[in-house]
């Protein structure tokens, strides 16, 4: 009952949860894993891989989180704008 009161428009909450979600298990958590598997083994990783795994993690997974979320809220607020804060009762 909170939530969907807190949060009246399921899709604008779905899109905060993919933009929460989506943007670290696609871009951030595969150069991660993908460093400590090598370190784990006990290899190094090569300059190209550094550069496309350094481009992923520090670039455009703030990038794509950062817009995500903007786009999200941004949505939020023009649907609360206009059709009322939540927990009101507009007819």
């Amino acid at each position: 009952w909170m939530l969907t009161n807190l949060i009246p428009f399921f899709k604008d909450m779905v899109s905060i949860i993919g933009a929460l979600c989506g943007s670290p298990i696609m871009i951030g958590l595969p150069p991660l894993f993908y460093y400590y598997a090598l370190k784990e083994r006990g290899r190094t990783m090569g300059k190209v891989d550094l550069v496309v795994c350094s481009f992923l993690f520090f670039l455009l997974f703030p990038f794509t989180f950062g817009a995500g979320m903007a786009s999200a809220f941004d949505s939020l607020i023009q649907n609360w704008k206009k059709n009322g804060p939540p927990f009101t009762c507009k007819k």
